[in-house]
């Protein structure tokens, strides 16, 4: 199949890509995520953790939509707000008084509440919100959502200007009024809920999506305080939230402040997860596949490389369709060409990606290094030799996965929760190990551990029997006495410079300043860099890569990013479908 002609429904792998009426129309739900959804739809704060791509947008917006069907009847609103861009927040002050990201926060949630109530009608006249008069100097309700736009796009454009007079030019427009309300999260908390009141709205549902992967890791405990505020009595937060990378701060407390919801879909190593594992993806293909029946039927001739490919992609809807959509332009249908695709899929998405957080997270390099190196190096191998003993056994068995005692090295630990969120590696609850003791148990992506070949060499070219055998009891333990552990950690030590103020040298490479003279530690702007990159980083379906490459004013990732979704749709092959992929993927990447 020429590369044009693959279906945009295979490429819009991720839900932002997605109208509202595709979202219901693809929609693929389990038993579980069922649950999950009555859970984002109902009282309480919840954590919506999971890797990227296992579907915690999806399941935020279908929430959404459920709670919008039922508005008129129960009366509960849903309000949903997407964060991204906040990195572009990341230092400023608003007139060297109040932190800029701080006011952006409550003015995008402040926004979406008042779009939600206007969608729905339920603003009768000013009176009707009169609790915002404080906030806005207007005299009829349809300035409302235009007003809040203006002060979010002029608090966007702050800063990124660097002149004194034109800040101050911007400063006044945003007005010390605003900027010191929306610094109030307890104001504009009170200002929802006399709205509410008023209107007679029951409950408010914030369904916060892209926050702490869009957030650097100081914004992150700036915005838990927030939530901490801003949840109670008619006022729900749900959050979606990633291992590993989420940084709660002192005064948020997770599984206390807030109950966490596990969302991973990865089980593939019992024969009954295996089976609704592989239901579900052959459903959410064929939903994505109803208008190109001739490639429906193609993927369904031969069912054991269907299968295979659906587990390859470890469980991950996103990584599933980016797979497939490999297969699209690929002439050979076959189990030796679903281990390619996959194994390409892993160097080109998941390698990558885990390598390029050293530009996202620099004050991390050396821990990014260290989790690729001991699990590729050490961990790999030494499951490769248990499974290669087992072949021989009459209950055989095969293995993916491993444990670490608690007591091993920080760093170690710490690599590992990197590995999870890249989605490298996964987390699948506490086993007992040696002297009583439990310790968390980890599994290897079953694509990267296809090809890194960590099976039983007979099972080389028929993974999928090698699948059919692995046994969740059957694990490589790692204990705090592995001298391995320590050659790995000397060898990815981290260029720190010590304190410029009272010369100690760093202990801690995640602490923003120094813990004996307090002595802040200088923090560097990778913005500038990662705007600078070339498109070639991104992640963008072949098709669309190629044609921002051949129109030729696309060079650089700044250039998608400052560019509307009208110029985008000035390229050629590239419509409202793909300039809103585009756009998805520049975002994604800057977070």
């Amino acid at each position: 199949m020429k590369i044009s002609e693959i279906p945009d429904s295979l490429q819009q792998a991720r839900t932002e890509d997605l109208t509202e009426e595709e979202i219901v129309r693809y929609k693929c739900l389990d038993r579980s995520e069922h649950k999950v959804i009555e859970l984002l739809k109902g009282a309480g704060c919840h954590l919506l953790e999971g890797s990227r791509g296992v579907g915690k947008s999806m399941l935020m917006r279908l929430a959404e939509i459920d709670l919008d069907k039922t508005f008129n009847r129960d009366k509960v609103l849903s309000v949903y707000v997407s964060f991204k861009t906040s990195m572009l927040l990341e230092n400023d002050q608003y007139n060297n008084q109040f932190y800029s990201f701080r006011i952006w926060i409550m003015a995008k949630i402040l926004k979406a509440f008042t779009e939600k109530l206007q969608l729905f009608g339920v603003i009768e006249d000013y009176k009707t919100l009169q609790p915002y008069k404080t906030l806005f100097n207007i005299t009829n309700v349809e300035d409302l959502g235009s007003s809040l736009d203006e002060k979010i796009a002029i608090l966007q454009k702050l800063v990124l200007t660097a002149d004194n007079n034109e800040r101050k030019n911007l400063e006044s427009k945003i007005g010390n009024n605003f900027a010191e309300t929306f610094n109030d999260v307890e104001f504009v908390t009170e200002t929802i809920k006399n709205t509410i009141k008023h209107i007679k709205v029951n409950r408010v549902v914030f369904l916060f999506d892209e926050a702490a992967h869009a957030f650097v890791p100081e914004q992150q405990k700036i915005f838990f305080d927030m939530v901490k505020l801003l949840h109670g009595s008619e006022i729900c937060v749900k959050v979606a939230v990633y291992p590993g990378i989420t940084n709660y701060g002192g005064n948020f407390e997770y599984g206390h402040d807030a109950t966490p919801i596990q969302l991973e879909r990865v089980d593939m190593f019992s024969a009954t997860s295996r089976k609704d594992n592989i239901k579900f993806f052959r459903n959410l293909l064929q939903k994505r596949l109803q208008d190109s029946p001739a490639l429906n039927k193609h993927f369904f001739s031969k069912g054991d490389v269907l299968d295979l490919i659906i587990c390859l992609s470890n469980g991950n809807p996103r990584a599933f369709l980016h797979i497939i959509s490999k297969f699209v332009q690929n002439d050979e249908y076959s189990i030796r060409s679903a281990i390619l695709m996959s194994g390409e899929y892993v160097d080109t998405e998941l390698v990558k990606y885990h390598k390029d957080l050293k530009n996202r997270l620099p004050k991390l390099s050396s821990v990014i290094d260290l989790g690729l190196s001991l699990l590729r190096n050490y961990i790999v191998p030494e499951i490769q030799k248990k499974n290669e003993g087992k072949k021989h056994a009459i209950n055989k068995k095969q293995s993916v996965f491993f444990t670490l005692e608690k007591e091993c090295p920080y760093k170690i630990h710490r690599a590992l929760e990197l590995l999870c969120y890249s989605g490298m590696i996964s987390k699948i609850g506490l086993v007992k190990i040696a002297q009583r003791k439990t310790a968390p148990r980890y599994s290897i992506n079953l694509g990267l551990a296809v090809q890194e070949r960590i099976f039983a060499k007979e099972y080389s070219r028929q993974p999928m029997s090698a699948i059919n055998i692995l046994s969740k009891d059957d694990y490589r333990e790692f204990y705090m006495n592995d001298s391995v552990f320590e050659e790995y950690i000397s060898s990815h030590k981290d260029n720190l410079a010590p304190c410029q103020k009272c010369g100690r040298e760093r202990e801690n490479i995640e602490h923003s300043g120094c813990p004996y003279c307090m002595n802040p530690y200088p923090k560097s702007n990778i913005l500038p860099t990662l705007m600078g990159d070339d498109i070639n980083n991104l992640s963008l379906p072949p098709i669309i890569g190629r044609a921002l490459k051949t129109d030729g004013r696309y060079v650089i990732v700044k250039n998608i990013y400052t560019s509307s979704l009208e110029e985008l749709q000035s390229v050629y092959l590239i419509g409202k479908i793909r300039s809103r992929i585009v756009r998805n993927v520049v975002e994604e990447y800057l977070s």
